[in-house]
């Protein structure tokens, strides 16, 4: 890595002059992409805030920002982010989501709740979505609801046309889901 950013800071030197990397919040995400690749969550963490420091409005920064602080089991500063993510391009469904996970893990289950069904209103029908709230459901102690989002979910991957590729991805998504839905009266994780 260390050698990398030298070959492109002696680029920089020969046709721009060498800016330092750390202002570019450009390279700052492809560092913490490629800290977060070598498991490496705090360095991409700190990476990531810098790079929003520098550039508050970039949308893309704050969801790997939230990304990795899921992933390091940080769901407080990911439901932070997300909120100002959604703030900045409030039609990504994605961004609801993910902010809808980052709810569910903090317990906050009816919040979790409003943000997955704008999701839906955003994108019917959008399977991380209906997994998602089904999730919800099922910790928050609602079986009717819970096996109803896994029925959709369950309904759509019985009755999609995957491409030859695709076909394993979808037959074990719809096993899972199936599964899942067997233990939608029960709270604890999986």
């Amino acid at each position: 890595m260390i050698v990398i950013r030298s070959l492109c800071c002696v680029a920089a030197l020969l046709f721009a002059g060498c800016q330092s990397l750390d202002t570019d919040p450009e390279m700052l995400k492809a560092d913490a992409r490629w800290q977060a690749h070598q498991g490496q969550p705090n360095a991409a963490l700190r990476t990531l805030r810098r790079a929003i420091e520098l550039s508050p409005d970039d949308v893309e920064a704050h969801a790997l920002l939230a990304q990795v602080a899921l992933r390091a089991d940080r769901p407080g500063e990911a439901e932070t982010v997300l909120r100002r993510a959604v703030e900045l391009d409030p039609r990504d469904p994605d961004l609801r989501v993910a902010r809808g996970i980052a709810l569910t893990r903090l317990g906050r289950y009816e919040a979790a709740e409003a943000v997955l069904l704008h999701a839906l209103l955003l994108r019917p029908a959008d399977p991380a979505t209906l997994v998602s709230l089904a999730e919800v459901y099922r910790l928050w102690g609602e079986p009717e609801k819970c096996v109803s989002r896994y029925g959709q979910f369950a309904w759509q991957r019985e009755h999609a046309q995957p491409t030859a590729e695709q076909k394993p991805a979808f037959r074990v998504a719809l096993e899972r889901a199936k599964n899942r839905k067997d233990h939608c009266g029960q709270r604890e994780s999986f």
